[in-house]
């Protein structure tokens, strides 16, 4: 009878057993959100929490540890206070767990991501790239992070890792050549541009580069040659209207400082096309100014206090063409607002004080000399300072 009894509790466990992996094998595989789903998102929840419910139907932990379960159980202890640490060495299990799987390497990396950690995040990401090459590594975005939180030295060196990694794309070599520009390497940032230029000289980026470099060395004219290819350039006409009018905007500022000021002319005019805020009308005031015709340089100054009245460059500008065109009185109402607007600019008081001597109040054009001087002499126009003073002492002042 105790030999029947154990037959019986035999045949019991093994048809017990059949039946829990038979049910478990015919369970539906944990279905898993978007890889780029927020992880804070209810999705993330009710698949951690049909891992759980999993579990607990089985009885037996190792069953339930597979591959989805850990990424779904992962991702919602990343959302826990202080439990990154845990919830990345669950990701990294169900990465082991399958060798083929990229997400969850991706999903790690995204968890370190929000917790700051962008070095290892980086190398969470170059795993889950190896297992799909096809993905793209978000290097831009999580150097502009590291540039917003720790600067632009501590980006920098982010991207050189990302560039010994091979991870670096072609628009994260042009963050890396800008950032090698602000730390003075502009050799390195002029060879990172060059050869962006021979392996795709359709897209505008690197020109657009080599021209920043260019203004900052003061050598306008080749500032606009490299902005004038990045017009001609094929990927140009993939940028929106307005980074378009932008590059036109910007060539024709470097023309201008390069003094050929016909052709800044007809460059800003294809910019504001589309747009015309008060800094490119004030650009075309001065322009105007250039080429003598005042009239003209004072309606687009008065345009620019119209759009901006609290511009004072453009109040100063209208001064200019008030001046020039023999209206003392505007002359001398535009250079008051002006330094009333910017009480640091000792160029406008400059201007100011030749005003009141062409209408012979000295005392105010002497008061005007005085609060330029004290801003800095060396400063001031040498010409017109100069004209001032000899003004006012020939007036006895």
């Amino acid at each position: 009878m105790t030999k029947r009894i154990s037959q019986i509790s035999t045949i019991s466990m093994t048809t017990f057993g059949a039946l829990l992996f038979g049910a478990i094998a015919c369970s539906p595989p944990i279905m898993l959100p978007p890889v780029q789903e927020p992880l804070d998102s209810v999705a993330w929840k009710n698949c951690a929490a049909e891992a759980e419910a999993r579990t607990g139907r089985s009885m037996i932990d190792d069953i339930t540890k597979d591959s989805p379960a850990l990424m779904c159980k992962g991702v919602a202890l990343s959302n826990e206070k202080k439990h990154e640490d845990e919830a990345v060495e669950m990701l990294t299990e169900s990465a082991l767990l399958d060798k083929a799987d990229y997400r969850p390497y991706w999903l790690s990396g995204r968890v370190l991501t929000r917790a700051g950690r962008y070095e290892e995040a980086l190398t969470h990401f170059s795993r889950a790239k190896k297992r799909a090459p096809n993905m793209e590594v978000p290097v831009v975005k999580l150097a502009q992070m590291v540039v917003e939180e720790r600067g632009d030295l501590e980006a920098m060196l982010f991207l050189e890792k990302a560039r010994e990694r091979d991870m670096c794309t072609f628009s994260c070599r042009g963050m890396l050549a800008d950032q090698y520009h602000k730390a003075g390497r502009v050799d390195d940032a002029k060879k990172i541009y060059k050869d962006m230029i021979d392996e795709n000289p359709d897209d505008p980026e690197a020109y657009i580069g080599l021209a920043r470099i260019s203004n900052v060395a003061r050598e306008f004219d080749k500032e606009a040659d490299y902005l004038r290819e990045a017009i001609k350039s094929k990927g140009y006409d993939a940028l929106d209207e307005e980074r378009q009018a932008t590059l036109y905007f910007s060539e024709a500022f470097a023309l201008y400082n390069a003094e050929k000021y016909k052709t800044a002319k007809k460059r800003l005019e294809k910019a504001m096309r589309t747009q015309s805020p008060a800094e490119w009308l004030l650009l075309a005031g001065w322009i105007e100014l250039k080429l003598g015709e005042s009239a003209m340089a004072l309606i687009q100054f008065e345009k620019a206090i119209k759009k901006n009245d609290k511009l004072a460059a453009a109040h100063a500008g209208a001064g200019d063409a008030a001046k020039a065109l023999g209206n003392l009185k505007d002359a001398r109402d535009f250079y008051r607002q002006a330094t009333t607007l910017d009480p640091t600019n000792g160029v406008d008081r400059l201007k100011l004080a030749a005003v009141y001597i062409d209408r012979k109040e000295y005392d105010k054009a002497e008061t005007q000399l005085d609060d330029a001087i004290k801003l800095g002499e060396d400063k001031l126009p040498p010409k017109l300072l100069q004209q001032v003073k000899d003004a006012l002492r020939a007036a006895g002042k």
